[in-house]
């Protein structure tokens, strides 16, 4: 599992405010693997950047990075 698919993950089921920490061994393991799941969704979903995230490099700072790093990023994260 990668690091940020973990992370995303934990934060997915934190948000929902259960009442045993991530880590609690007996926190259901289902959840575990619905987050992870949700996790890989989310992260996927921002492989394409959006208009606004073009904008945001009006100077022209991302245009000097190498094409389809963005995408690059986002394999990375969801990599096994």
């Amino acid at each position: 599992m990668s690091e940020m698919v973990e992370r995303v993950a934990k934060a997915i089921y934190e948000s929902h405010r259960f009442v045993r920490p991530w880590d609690h061994p007996n926190t259901v393991k289902l959840w575990h693997r619905s987050c992870r799941a949700s996790a890989r969704a989310a992260i996927e979903a921002m492989r394409s950047p959006t208009e606004d995230m073009r904008a945001s490099c009006g100077n022209g700072e991302c245009a000097k990075w190498a094409p389809g790093a963005w995408q690059n990023y986002i394999d990375a994260a969801l990599r096994d």
